[in-house]
């Protein structure tokens, strides 16, 4: 990322400032505390996404202490580059923007790489397994001596990741296994059950049954013992309430019941139905002589009308009117003698209708005699029938109450068998209830002792796995020697090392930074800078950052800072965008330089110089 602009308001010691960055090399200078660094840490608080280590902010939310102190909290910054324009500004919890996509540990090496040299030494090989991880030779390495070493792909991949994380991770499992195979171990009771046991004197081997068997007998004699508890319920309940009743065995309900059922043999109740069905069939002929002789009386009324009407309008017809019948002319004579014969008919038909309504009042009292023979047949076959049904209802009663005493008799005897009946399954299912028990006991001290042991087992393995993978990763162990072996070889700038005299300078596999065989930490002050910057380059150049920055430059002697600034034209064929901040008490004089522009830094305000006569 080629770095080609930096807008700066109110930052830290940087009330403005608008550098151009588009040649390769940006010098900026100016007097002792004029603010130079707020250039850098600006530059490190974009590009890590809110954060500046330099300047002890880790949070996003600090961020609002970096503003200048006579802007009232406002800020912004805004880096312009060649992948885009990014930028933070203050906000009310901290701060926003948009962030490059860098790693932010990464992020802020390229800011400030020097301060790796002040890392502990296995702070430091995380900085170098950054550098290192870019290339695939080293990720092959690693992977493949963890594969010889026995792990997986899981534990490959998480190493390949982060060697500090898995290390922390192996040294956490290891915690968890040993904990876990102490408590697996805690876990089984120290009370042995013993695998054989005797229940209502019969030995009982717990380790060859088979469970499932008893457990159907089991269950096979809990259904018996609850028809058995229905059953003597059930019983108790129907003799208590045979005796609530009163009821007693007692030899007078036999003697009753069979002479009830001498009284009802003794009823003949068909002879009776017999006597009502003649007595039927009597009214019936008494009905149809009635009918016939009632049709007669009619046909003897009938006559009778008919010959009084034949006198009445024969009485009515006058002397030589002509016969409405024969139309013969009707004589006095005539007339009478039709009238005598009429006459002596219709006194004949008088009798007749006579004798026949005799006939049929005879006929009528004989049908009110049957009917009342046979209502009286009726009634007293209707008595007898309720007669019947009471004394059935009383046999019936009878029987019942007797029932009840022999059930009682068979109740008071089936109870005690019931009774022990229960006992006897109780006892059954109390022995195979305590051989369950115990073999359950048994069974599960023995599953929990296979089961400590394979997981007391699994965790030995997890424990010595996490021993062998702590001990790879450790600052001295092999993958963390494969990580610094690339920085090794990859090696400083040769030109500016010899240069500098900084030959013996050395990456120790552990993390160690090493001049003349020493820790770098007991050099001088020059020399420990020197250090710095070969490292900031080679760590910058390995990481594949387009950008390099070197602050403080003006701690170098004169020979030794021209020596710097002779390598800048090679440098700048590695990176797009390199940056000095160094300290000078004048502005210099201005020559042309074709890859060098030269920043002035004075209150807070950065002017450009262009290019210098001279490195200064």
């Amino acid at each position: 990322m080629k770095l080609n602009r930096i807008e700066i308001n109110n930052f830290a010691g940087i009330s403005q400032a608008d550098i151009n960055l588009t040649t390769p090399v940006n010098v900026i200078l100016g007097p002792n505390g004029a603010a130079k660094s707020s250039i850098r840490d600006a530059i490190e608080l974009v590009v890590t996404g809110g954060l500046c280590v330099s300047r002890g902010i880790y949070k996003k939310n600090q961020a609002p202490q970096l503003t200048n102190r006579y802007t009232n909290g406002k800020m912004s910054v805004q880096l312009h580059t060649d992948e885009g324009i990014y930028e933070r500004h203050v906000t009310t919890t901290g701060s926003a923007g948009n962030t490059p996509a860098i790693d932010p540990e990464i992020a802020r090496i390229a800011i400030n790489p020097q301060a790796v040299l002040t890392m502990k030494p296995e702070d430091r090989q995380r900085v170098f397994l950054l550098a290192s991880s870019n290339n695939s030779d080293t990720e092959k390495k690693i992977e493949a001596h963890l594969k010889k070493a026995g792990f997986g792909a899981d534990i490959i991949t998480r190493c390949l990741e982060d060697l500090d994380d898995a290390q922390k991770w192996a040294v956490e499992q290891r915690r968890i296994a040993k904990r876990a195979s102490e408590d697996y171990l805690n876990s089984v009771p120290s009370d042995i059950p013993q695998p054989v046991i005797t229940v209502i004197d019969k030995k009982i081997d717990l380790s060859v049954i088979n469970i499932e068997e008893y457990k159907k007998i089991l269950s096979q004699r809990s259904d018996e013992r609850d028809h058995c508890i229905a059953d003597l319920g059930a019983a108790n309940s129907e003799l208590q309430q045979i005796v609530d009743e009163g009821i007693k065995p007692s030899k007078t309900f036999i003697d009753a019941i069979r002479a009830v059922e001498q009284q009802l043999r003794d009823m003949d109740l068909p002879e009776a139905e017999k006597d009502i069905k003649a007595a039927h069939f009597k009214l019936e002929n008494c009905q149809t002589l009635e009918r016939k002789r009632a049709n007669v009386m009619a046909e003897c009324q009938g006559q009778f009308n008919a010959v009084s009407n034949d006198i009445d309008r024969i009485d009515t017809l006058k002397n030589n009117e002509p016969c409405i019948t024969c139309l013969q002319k009707i004589t006095t004579k005539i007339k009478e003698a039709a009238l005598n014969g009429l006459k002596a008919k219709k006194e004949k038909a008088a009798n007749e209708f006579t004798l026949a309504q005799k006939d049929h009042l005879d006929a009528a009292k004989q049908v009110v005699i049957a009917k009342r023979q046979l209502e009286q047949l009726q009634q007293q076959l209707t008595e007898q029938t309720e007669k019947k049904y009471s004394l059935e209802n009383q046999l019936k009663e009878l029987k019942t109450i007797n029932a009840k005493v022999g059930r009682r008799v068979q109740l008071t005897k089936n109870i005690p068998e019931l009774e022990k009946r229960q006992a006897d399954i109780d006892s059954r299912i109390d022995a195979l209830i305590t051989i369950i028990e115990a073999w359950v006991e048994y069974n599960t001290y023995h599953h929990m002792q296979t089961q400590a042991d394979d997981h007391i087992k699994t965790h030995k393995d997890i424990i010595i796995n996490m021993n062998t993978l702590d001990e790879l990763l450790k600052a001295d162990g092999a993958v963390r020697k494969i990580a610094n072996e690339q920085l090794e070889q990859a090696g400083f700038d040769k030109n500016l090392q010899q240069t500098w005299g900084m030959e013996s300078l050395k990456l120790e596999a552990d993390g160690t930074i090493t001049l003349n065989g020493a820790p770098i930490e007991g050099a001088c002050y020059t020399e420990i800078y020197r250090a710095g910057v070969l490292l900031a380059e080679l760590l910058s150049r390995e990481l594949g950052l387009d950008f390099l920055i070197l602050d403080d430059v003006d701690h170098l002697k004169k020979p030794l800072r021209d020596a710097l600034y002779a390598c800048l034209r090679d440098w700048a064929m590695k990176f797009k965008s390199i940056i000095l901040l160094s300290a000078v008490d004048e502005k210099p004089k201005l020559i042309s330089n074709d890859i060098m522009c030269f920043h002035w830094v004075e209150n807070g305000v950065c002017e450009t110089l262009g290019q210098l006569a001279e490195a200064v």
